[in-house]
């Protein structure tokens, strides 16, 4: 990457792999949650509530899904940027952390643990693309600023001086410049130019 133009170099290999799987897992979840969406439905009892709580997790999971989209669409127009991949990964990461916490809380108060499974893996599935995002946004911002230093105190102008003026002082020539004598011997047509 070119110092401050801002192209990124992202791995197919990364992306791809881990956008597939979780584009699988996602749409497992929405399945899963559509049929129990049905079960509820058919229920005689009816519970709204739990209804409604798997009404707005559904939602959740296709805004997730959403911005596992909208990252893909952005890398296939050259657009992605570290700092939206970062944002978008650490909102989808913290997602599947709040779950695996409503899901630990649930364990607690006596729910089966049979489940917790899935919760871990697709938050597995997410920190690696959370790293990922976070070592190009890291890159990014470390190649923007290579190249740009500050000014430097020339160390033999005095400190009072330095501040008035930036010109250097001039120094002696270095011995390999300065005027020698003529060279003698088999060294003068050696060293003689030649007239065209």
């Amino acid at each position: 990457m070119a110092s401050g133009t801002g192209i990124v170099q992202w791995k197919k290999r990364i992306l791809i792999p881990a956008w597939v799987v979780r584009i699988v897992l996602m749409v497992f979840t929405l399945t899963i949650y559509g049929m129990a969406i049905k079960l509820l439905y058919e229920d005689e009892y009816k519970t709204s509530p739990a209804m409604g709580v798997v009404i707005f997790f559904m939602l959740l999971v296709i805004g997730v899904l959403l911005l596992d989209l909208l990252a893909i669409v952005l890398f296939l127009r050259n657009a992605l940027r570290p700092t939206a991949f970062l944002v978008m990964n650490v909102v989808q990461s913290f997602f599947w952390v709040v779950v695996i916490v409503i899901d630990f809380v649930a364990i607690a108060k006596g729910t089966g643990a049979r489940g917790i499974w899935f919760p871990i893996l697709a938050l597995v599935s997410f920190l690696g693309l959370l790293i990922y995002s976070a070592q190009q946004y890291h890159k990014q911002r470390k190649e923007a600023q290579r190249g740009l230093y500050g000014e430097v105190r020339n160390p033999v102008v005095p400190v009072n001086t330095a501040l008035k003026s930036t010109a250097y002082p001039q120094l002696a020539a270095p011995v390999e410049l300065q005027a020698s004598p003529p060279p003698k011997g088999a060294a003068v047509n050696y060293h003689q130019v030649r007239q065209v």
